[in-house]
């Protein structure tokens, strides 16, 4: 049976079966970690929102003059995991607030949506009837487009169709190209729109007849399944292999914890003050940033013997690959020295998010 590639069509046979859209043979979903797998920060730990924290990986949160009121926690839901969002406070000022998550997507992976149809589907859990927001905005904020999903309380299947604008993602590069907010809302009357189903100028997350679901506490939104394709259907979920989808996530965010006795940084110069270099998992998106959690966490190990915590630990050069060590100790020899993980409470986060 031969077979024909058509650029809008895909792979068919000669009979006129399709074998698969363009499309479908790559990976359809522009979202990372939609299925909430991959939570490197907090390991599935229940966390108090307060301003732009990441939560799951990719997706982030903000609770900035309510903070102590949002808790959020990585969940299992049926055969997935999902990320619960638990107002555990009445909240009725939201001013420049969103109580909902949110995903900043890389221009790269989703310049090609410029002009086309667009999905975006997930499921989220409620124990509360009413408009949940799902909203668009493109990186410079100026241009929005904001939907209603009525849900009722249990398990709702969302899906929204919309057409993307012909500039709506700006550049082709390794920056914020889009962001994409489940359940947002404010009291702000910039956040709040009119108008859905558009695009309109402004920095809208919501509109004036989405539900503020936190006016009452113990309220929640529990979402899982997010994925945005090109098309007008709502294809099922692509679950992609976990080793995919933790390399995906660690172009923008790797953590290093819990391992006593894990050498993290190799071949420093020895001495005291040593520069040992640790090779990152993938390449990041670009050069991240250095969090230690503490640095009596960790221990330099001169290659002749001896471990002795560290008293200063710094990055002394970043770069999107690696990161090289400024560890500082007292009464190590010998020609190299190692750093090592002593505690499990010893955590390295690199971050390179948009």
């Amino acid at each position: 049976m031969a077979a024909s590639l058509d650029g809008t069509n895909g792979l068919t046979f000669n009979d006129g079966t399709l074998m698969g859209s363009a499309n479908s043979l790559g990976m359809r979903n522009r979202i990372i970690n939609g299925d909430m797998r991959i939570d490197q920060r907090n390991a599935g730990a229940a966390v108090t929102v307060g301003l732009n924290p990441y939560l799951t990986d990719r997706f982030f949160s903000s609770n900035e003059t309510g903070i102590g009121t949002i808790t959020a926690q990585q969940l299992t839901l049926g055969n997935s995991r999902s990320l619960r969002l638990t107002a555990t406070a009445a909240i009725t000022d939201l001013t420049n607030q969103f109580k909902g998550i949110v995903q900043a997507i890389e221009s790269q992976n989703c310049f090609d949506l410029n002009n086309k149809t667009v999905t975006v589907s997930f499921i989220v859990e409620t124990n509360w009837t009413g408009n949940l927001a799902v909203a668009f905005r493109n990186s410079a904020a100026t241009r929005a487009y904001v939907v209603n999903a009525a849900v009722v309380s249990g398990i709702n299947n969302v899906s929204v169709t919309l057409p993307f604008e012909a500039a709506t993602v700006a550049t082709n590069n390794n920056l914020r190209g889009l962001e994409f907010f489940i359940g947002a809302n404010s009291t702000n009357i910039d956040r709040r729109t009119a108008t859905t189903g558009a695009w309109v100028a402004g920095v809208f997350i919501c509109s004036t007849a989405s539900t503020n679901w936190t006016t009452t506490a113990g309220n929640f939104i529990n979402v899982t399944n997010v994925q945005l394709e090109e098309g007008s259907v709502a294809t099922p979920f692509e679950r992609r292999p976990i080793g995919l989808e933790l390399a995906l996530c660690q172009r923008y965010c790797q953590v290093y914890t819990g391992i006593v006795n894990q050498r993290v940084g190799l071949s420093g110069n020895g001495g005291n003050t040593s520069y040992p270099t640790l090779i990152l998992k993938t390449i990041m998106r670009s050069t991240p940033t250095l969090t230690v959690s503490s640095a009596s966490h960790f221990n330099s190990e001169g290659l002749n013997g001896g471990k002795t915590a560290t008293s200063s630990l710094s990055a002394d050069v970043l770069s999107p690959d690696s990161v090289t060590f400024e560890a500082v100790t007292t009464g190590i020899t010998g020609s190299g020295t190692n750093l090592l993980i002593n505690s499990t409470s010893g955590k390295l986060t690199l971050d390179s998010e948009l």
